[in-house]
């Protein structure tokens, strides 16, 4: 760090970015969304109402954060109006108590974004700030034969205890976890 505070200026700088901050608003909009309608999917009583309370703002918040970041060049149109659609109509489905739906729809407008920006620049995966020359391709991110034959043998052991453990844990919590006080 420089005498004068250079890079610490540089790097908050940076960090205040309209682009910077649209996307952690939208990062944190998409974590909400997500856990309150998990949380809604999963659990009973107030637990689940006060989950779903909160599927409406944070869909709301996450559509205008892809409305700025689609108006400003970031997103394809048809995106930017499939997305929003399916946020709403998650929701939608959130307030009618369909909270199946709305995880599924809000898991699916995450997925979609997310592809839709990596194809956009493809090949480029990251590109530099300092450089173009040292953006990260998928060329050169590209693993070697050696490393995914070692891979794909680590799965092949691994795999069927990890599809055992999912397919225990999902049996053994298979119903809403009950928020009010149990009877005994």
């Amino acid at each position: 760090v420089a005498a004068d505070g250079g890079a610490l200026a540089r790097t908050a700088g940076t960090l205040t970015q309209p682009g910077a901050l649209l996307g952690a608003l939208g990062g944190l909009a998409a974590a909400t969304l997500l856990g309150a309608t998990y949380l809604g999917l999963r659990t009973t009583g107030g637990v689940r109402d006060r989950a779903r309370a909160w599927v409406g703002p944070s869909a709301g918040v996450l559509a205008a954060v892809v409305l700025v970041a689609g108006t400003g060049g970031g997103l394809p149109g048809t995106v930017v109006t499939v997305c929003v659609a399916v946020l709403g109509a998650a929701a939608l489905a959130a307030r009618a108590g369909r909270e199946g739906w709305a995880f599924a729809l809000s898991v699916a407008v995450q997925a979609v974004v997310v592809v839709a920006l990596f194809v956009q620049d493809a090949p480029v995966l990251l590109s530099s700030t300092l450089n173009p020359a040292w953006s990260v391709t998928i060329e050169s991110a590209r693993a070697s034969a050696y490393a995914l034959s070692t891979i794909s043998w680590a799965a092949l052991v691994l795999l069927p205890g990890v599809l055992v453990y999912q397919g225990l844990a999902y049996w053994v919590f298979r119903r809403r976890v009950a928020s009010d006080p149990v009877p005994t």
